[in-house]
């Protein structure tokens, strides 16, 4: 694992050596340390000074990874408390794994880009730990047979406790479903819904839609 990151880095150091260079925070690095933002409660807290703004981010951290990965959230959980019960042999076989969910976990709660606003570092770096939970919903499925595809859910008695986390998973399931969806079909929508008047701009970009058209059309 540490050799596999080893030639990651050396791989990747000329786009690190530029991203460096190119840096636009108040320290001249393209990241600040900063606690992972929760949107609902901004405009609630934007009045508080830099330290207690980020306590209050870092108390809701779980609600803010709850509500952003959802279905996965709930997986990790599951698996924790499976697998904490396993023999020191057969947990020793994910250490890489945890290790490689902890470092995503630190540095998106606790490292924030500078060089664009949205964060991208936040949201991309969950990639890694979302391939991570994946695996380990397959790791669970014995204990909890609904997560299967294949299973006739008719035929699997569960006892109270395990109706209660199919329910709460079904239920993040199709809100992840659903949003999927719906983000999906504003990528596609949106831009044609601006070009014919139907919505507005609410970003910073240029108003003029067909600026891009026009500027290859002179080219």
């Amino acid at each position: 694992m540490i050799f596999s990151g080893l030639i990651a880095l050396i791989f990747a150091s000329p786009f690190l050596s530029g991203v460096l260079v190119g840096g636009t925070g108040s320290s001249g690095l393209p990241f600040i340390v900063e606690v992972r933002r929760f949107d609902p409660v901004v405009p609630y807290i934007d009045w508080l000074s830099t330290i207690p703004e980020n306590m209050v981010y870092f108390m809701l951290l779980p609600v803010n990874y709850l509500m952003e990965l959802g279905f996965f959230f709930i997986v990790g959980l599951l698996w924790f408390q499976q697998y904490r019960k396993k023999e020191i042999h057969i947990r020793a076989l994910f250490i890489p794994e945890i290790i490689l969910l902890f470092v995503v976990i630190f540095v998106c709660s606790f490292v924030r880009s500078s060089i664009v606003s949205t964060n991208d570092l936040g949201w991309r770096g969950w990639l890694f730990g979302q391939f991570i939970l994946l695996i380990w919903t397959i790791d669970i499925q014995d204990s909890y047979p609904f997560l299967a595809k294949n299973q006739n859910l008719i035929n699997i008695n569960l006892d109270s406790q395990k109706v209660r986390i199919k329910k709460i998973i079904t239920m993040f399931m199709l809100i992840g479903f659903s949003t999927s969806i719906i983000d999906v079909a504003l990528l596609r929508v949106w831009p044609i819904l601006v070009d014919l008047g139907v919505s507005g701009f609410p970003n910073g970009l240029s108003p003029d839609t067909f600026l891009k058209k026009q500027k290859h059309g002179k080219i």
